[in-house]
């Protein structure tokens, strides 16, 4: 059995996301080694009492790195910029408290489990002694411009220009450390092993940040006398390109309506001129917590 440093920014037992694929990644891990896991406090309360709970919960060490409300909100404000100097910062302090760990127990290997972001590579690798593993890292693929065609002006320039951006970032530092430092990497995504192989020459396993269990005893078979019902998980933002999906069905002139219950905790749907032509109905759900999740994923027919 390994003792296994994780660096983790964002865990929930109860919540889905990011938070919630970490949470589910330490308790497959643990099933095998001893984790010792530095994380933001946001959902303490709720980590003591899970590891209270859990049968393994002695092999899980969890060291608070907490940050104030104010940052905590503008990490959920997905787009606020202001958020990556805390979280640099943040990244700084969880690197001490790793070396001071390092120093009271033997670490075997080092782990930048979360955030799953490639521009948010952590900074366990400077330790010197452990392996490092960073993954799984999130995709460094450009969204294809002809994704963009219909997209507002203001829109397309934008994303050309943060493809420019992105490209730049995967070749320097810190992402280029990083990825030159780590022993191991896991890629959420295929184009991002195709990325890291081409442009730095090192292989990277794929294994993907997210899954469902197999068999949860949910049908999720369709009567066709009734609306298909298809579950959206994820941001109404244009390059999501959710109006492809709703084209498609629209295509299929299906004499039932569509009904796509939407999860997501923040709503720009923009989608009118398919919706109010067609039977579709839309029913936006703004949590994203794993029992509302549950209850509208056990009657979908399709996600």
């Amino acid at each position: 059995m390994l003792n296994i440093l994780l660096n983790a920014y964002a865990i929930s037992p109860s919540y889905g996301s990011e938070q919630g694929m970490t949470w589910r990644w330490i308790t497959e891990l643990v099933k095998y080694h001893n984790l010792f896991i530095i994380t933001e406090g946001e959902w303490q309360k709720e980590i003591e009492q899970a590891v209270k709970e859990h049968p393994l919960g002695n092999r899980m060490h969890f060291y608070f790195n907490p940050l104030p409300q104010k940052v905590r909100d503008m990490c959920w404000n997905q787009g606020d910029w202001r958020f990556y100097v805390y979280y640099r910062n943040w990244q700084k302090r969880t690197l001490e408290i790793a070396k001071q760990i390092c120093t009271q127990d033997h670490i075997d290997i080092t782990h930048h489990l979360s955030m799953i972001g490639f521009r948010e590579p952590g900074l366990l690798w400077q330790i010197e002694g452990p392996k490092h593993v960073w993954g799984p890292i999130g995709s460094m693929g450009d969204i294809p411009t002809h994704f963009l065609t219909d997209l507002p002006y203001k829109v397309r320039m934008k994303q050309k220009l943060k493809n420019v951006i992105s490209y730049y970032q995967i070749t320097h530092s810190p992402v280029k450390d990083a990825i030159k430092n780590s022993d191991a990497m896991i890629a959420a995504l295929q184009v991002t092993a195709d990325t890291i192989k081409k442009v730095y020459g090192k292989d990277v396993e794929v294994i993907s940040e997210t899954g469902l269990v197999p068999n949860d005893g949910y049908p999720h078979t369709y009567d066709a006398n009734n609306p298909l019902e298809l579950l959206w998980v994820g941001r109404f933002i244009p390059t999501k390109k959710l109006s492809i999906a709703l084209r498609a069905f629209a295509r299929t002139k299906n004499p039932n309506a569509f009904c796509f219950p939407a999860l997501k905790s923040s709503i720009d749907l923009g989608f009118s001129s398919i919706t109010s032509s067609t039977a579709f109905s839309i029913s936006c759900v703004f949590s994203m917590a794993n029992k509302p999740f549950s209850s509208i994923y056990c009657r979908g027919s399709v996600l």
